[in-house]
């Protein structure tokens, strides 16, 4: 949910809504284009076609800028993910592809712009706290578009079992923006691969049957008696 109303004064007059607007698009553009390190008001700016005071007397710093930038670039993802998976077809196997393709395609189509946003949120709360509610935002979409097939989740707790799917998926997509890999040289593919890789992945995990609920039950007899000792 955007969290923009508070960032910055919504204006009223159609003129500052269309000035604010190029503010915020050039903003984007530069920050995919050149990085948060060559990121600058200046820089925006003339991307925008305003003065650099237009800028300031709307924002207070950079800081202040690159928090609207990121409340309004992870509000598109959570809308372009509420619409994939609201269209979806009512099975778990739809409802994985939706989700996985549709965070693929957001993460691939502006890399760069990802990996700035999250490199600035190591050293601002707000930014952090931002990213913190998408991923809860986002977990919800998905766990309730699961659901509506639970019966194709094999785990005896669909809940947990779909929590770790999740963290599957984020984990690995999110760390690509954020390192420029996927985790080191242990996969090197293409963003379409991984695609498929954590399809596969996640829906094995979540239907798998009796062997796998065997092996967690042997893994925590196991975990518990390693405590005990």
């Amino acid at each position: 949910m955007s969290s923009t109303t508070g960032l910055v004064k919504t204006p009223q007059q159609v003129r500052s809504k269309r000035s604010l607007a190029l503010v915020l698009e050039a903003a984007r553009v530069v920050l995919d284009r050149d990085g948060i390190h060559d990121f600058t008001m200046t820089g925006v700016a003339t991307e925008a076609g305003v003065s650099i005071g237009g800028i300031y007397r709307r924002f207070e710093s950079k800081d202040a800028l690159l928090r609207v930038v990121k409340d309004r670039e992870f509000t598109r993802v959570e809308e372009a993910l509420a619409a994939r998976l609201g269209a979806a077809q009512p099975s778990l196997v739809a409802v994985v592809r939706e989700f996985v393709t549709c965070l693929v395609e957001e993460f691939s189509a502006a890399e760069r712009l990802f990996q700035s946003l999250m490199a600035a949120s190591g050293t601002d709360e707000e930014m952090h706290a931002r990213g913190v509610a998408w991923l809860d935002t986002v977990f919800e979409a998905f766990r309730t578009a699961a659901m509506r097939d639970a019966a194709a989740i094999r785990h005896e707790d669909p809940d947990v079992a779909l929590r770790m799917a999740f963290q599957l998926i984020s984990g690995v997509l999110l760390r690509r923006p954020v390192s420029g890999t996927y985790g080191g040289e242990v996969f090197t593919g293409t963003w379409e691969q991984a695609s498929v890789e954590l399809q596969t992945a996640a829906l094995a995990y979540l239907t798998a049957g009796g062997t796998a609920k065997a092996s967690r039950k042997a893994a925590s007899k196991k975990t518990a008696a390693t405590r005990r000792s």
